[in-house]
């Protein structure tokens, strides 16, 4: 919510991840140490109710992203996109993309990419190229054979970095170049 608001918006999700991923299991064994001590040696807390809630509050914030990601690949929650990757294995690729024609097509295959699962973020995509920049994690099921088929679904062919495009051969063959003669 705050990053929508700009308040988090130089760190971002991604930020937060590349600075406390490493850290996250020795964040969650000291959280674990500290709440075992709270329920078995810690005679001064009086109010279980309040330790059973936060307890259950720490367990299921700690390992929602582990949580996310099973039921987003159980198919059970497509609407949400894909989970954001961890970014300690990022691989950048690039790509052509066949059959964009204007900046709308090449909104829509960036929000194509931006939700297949194993995508990082999509750092450019120019319909006038075809070029697709992209980094990925491949620990995070990223498969070039299935991007592909989902775009090959909405009308467009994923080729690999140098490929000419369809808009390129008419470019060259009929030598106008963005409605201008060359």
């Amino acid at each position: 919510l705050s990053s929508e608001f700009g308040v988090m918006q130089p760190i971002g999700c991604a930020g937060f991840n590349t600075i406390l991923g490493p850290l996250r299991l020795y964040l969650r064994i000291v959280t674990t140490f500290y709440f075992c001590y709270k329920w078995f040696y810690d005679k001064t807390c009086c109010c279980k109710r309040k330790l059973v809630f936060y307890t259950l509050l720490c367990a299921t914030l700690m390992f929602m992203p582990e949580a996310l990601r099973v039921l987003n690949r159980s198919g059970r929650f497509t609407r949400l996109g894909a989970i954001v990757p961890s970014t300690t294995t990022v691989e950048r690729l690039v790509f052509t993309v066949d059959n964009m024609g204007c900046e709308a097509c090449e909104t829509h295959v960036k929000h194509i990419v931006e939700s297949f699962d194993g995508v990082v973020s999509v750092e450019s995509v120019d319909f006038e190229t075809g070029l697709l920049r992209v980094s990925v994690n491949r620990d995070w099921q990223f498969d070039e054979k299935q991007l592909d088929a989902k775009l090959e679904a909405y009308g467009y062919d994923l080729l690999p970095e140098g490929s000419t495009t369809k808009r390129m051969l008419w470019e060259s063959e009929t030598g106008i170049f963005d409605g201008k003669d060359l």
